[in-house]
């Protein structure tokens, strides 16, 4: 970045990396059995809410560390400019 200047793609790309990276290290202090942690009621079981509520839990442990090294990766690429 210092030899091509700052692109615009690349300062949006970045900083969806670091929200990233702040969404995972706020996600990763929430305790699970405290009470502001119960989730609120849902008003109807249709196949999207089931969808919405399993989907989501189910998927990320998966791909978790391919996120992290990649993402890593990509800022180390983008600290030196490639």
């Amino acid at each position: 970045m210092i030899i091509t200047g700052p692109h615009i793609v690349k300062i949006l790309l970045s900083a969806l990396l670091l929200s990233n990276f702040r969404a995972t290290w706020i996600a990763s202090r929430w305790k699970p059995d405290s009470p502001e942690s119960a989730p609120p009621p849902r008003w109807s079981e249709t196949w999207t809410d089931k969808f919405a509520d399993i989907w989501p839990t189910w998927l990320w442990p998966r791909p978790r560390i391919l996120y992290y090294v990649l993402s890593a990766a990509y800022l180390g690429l983008f600290a030196i400019g490639s």
